[in-house]
């Protein structure tokens, strides 16, 4: 089975979906061995000093990956063991998703009291004024809300 590995440097912390990315080679080959597709285990032939590299892809298995270690196992023969990134490989199908979100590092509501943050809720007080004076009747005062701090 023919396989196309992109090595490329991340200069992006882990986190990010959109990362940046800089091509250093791209290798063509044959994969001989078998191989996980989370944690691949690929044996690169390659003559030379092998690049500087922490990151690559590999189209046939629609993914990126972090580069965990490379090994020199014999002259011009290297081993390379990667880890999958997640949000590079599925940024498309992330950014597709609709989710009602209770927080967000951007765009929060202060007056959404979710219990992580501690938010000051705007009170309404209001005044009424009897002209008429209270006379003989007994009077109820109600108060809405209350005071979770």
């Amino acid at each position: 089975m023919s396989i196309v590995v992109k090595l490329q440097n991340n200069s992006s912390p882990l986190n990010k979906v959109d990362k940046s990315i800089s091509d250093v080679i791209t290798l063509t080959g044959n994969l001989r061995n078998e191989t996980d597709v989370v944690n691949p285990e690929i044996l690169i032939e390659y003559t030379g000093d092998f690049p500087v590299v922490n990151y690559c892809t590999i189209d046939i298995f629609h993914r990126s990956y972090f580069i965990e270690d490379i090994r020199t196992i014999r002259t011009h023969i290297w081993l390379v063991k990667a880890h999958s990134d997640p949000l590079s490989s599925f940024k498309s199908q992330i950014r597709n998703n609709k989710a009602l979100l209770l927080r967000q590092e951007n765009m929060y509501d202060l007056l959404l009291n979710d219990g992580v943050f501690r938010c000051r809720q705007n009170s309404r007080i209001g005044t009424i004024a009897f002209p008429n004076g209270f006379g003989d009747f007994h009077y109820i005062l109600l108060a809405a809300g209350g005071n979770n701090s």
